[in-house]
């Protein structure tokens, strides 16, 4: 964690105690992700044991650094899953992409989908354990898949390996849980620009009449709509009428 990452400063330095290393897996977990039988040069640029260790260790600090109660908002983007997504997403849906199926297609395919159910053991248990005493939110703002078609032909004219790519893909997810969140509710028009002002609803504060994006108040149980009013400001711009 860089410094400025993550304010106020004091929590950036608890939360550097909280982050882990590749080395703090479990030998297990750490196998799946990277397979020895696969090409050392792509398990070292799918980093998929790095990830899993950085996600972890931002789903550690975060718990750490954010109070319970109402509230308090923690969102998480979990990224760790960029790396084997994009080295590995062809093996998965070779039908997809352009080129020959590679030979070891299924052992790649495997380490993407262990990494698929760490993220699905790891966001189950945050929201098992943590979901009652605070609002959380888990998003990614994009899925991965076939690169663009001009780019997928020159790949292929170049005689590279087919790469997942989220240029060509808009299903990334999100999940809010917790005080104030309504269960089985299905988000169908929500986007990555609703996510300011929702989270702002949430934890009380002002949205501004010219952000981008709207609150998802379809998203909010009724204990919080019929006791909370959101305050409006004209803009959050220096220069701005507040």
């Amino acid at each position: 964690m860089t410094g400025g990452s993550a304010l106020p400063a004091e929590v950036a330095a608890r939360a550097r105690l909280l982050l882990l290393g590749p080395e703090n897996l479990d030998r297990q977990l750490f196998r799946a992700l990277g397979p020895a039988s696969l090409p050392e040069e792509e398990r070292r640029r799918a980093a998929a044991a790095e990830g899993a260790a950085r996600d972890l260790g931002i789903v550690g600090a975060t718990l750490a650094a954010v109070p319970t109660g109402p509230g308090s908002v923690s969102a998480l983007v979990l990224s760790g899953l960029a790396g084997p997504a994009r080295v590995w997403g062809a093996a998965a849906e070779p039908r997809r992409y352009l080129g020959p199926p590679r030979r070891d297609a299924e052992t790649a395919e495997k380490a993407l989908l262990a990494y698929y159910r760490f993220l699905d053991d790891t966001i189950g248990d945050l929201l098992e354990r943590e979901g009652r005493d605070r609002t959380l939110c888990v998003f990614s703002p994009s899925g991965f898949g076939p690169s663009p078609p001009l780019a997928a032909l020159v790949d292929l004219l170049r005689g590279r390996a087919p790469a997942a790519s989220p240029d060509a893909a808009d299903d990334g997810f999100l999940v809010l849980w917790g005080s104030g969140i309504r269960s089985n509710v299905r988000l169908t028009s929500a986007d990555v620009v609703d996510l300011a002002p929702t989270l702002l609803a949430l934890a009380g504060e002002p949205i501004a009449r010219d952000m981008d994006g709207r609150v998802l108040a379809e998203a909010f149980d009724e204990r919080f709509t019929q006791g909370t009013s959101i305050p409006v400001v004209t803009t959050f711009e220096p220069e701005g009428p507040q």
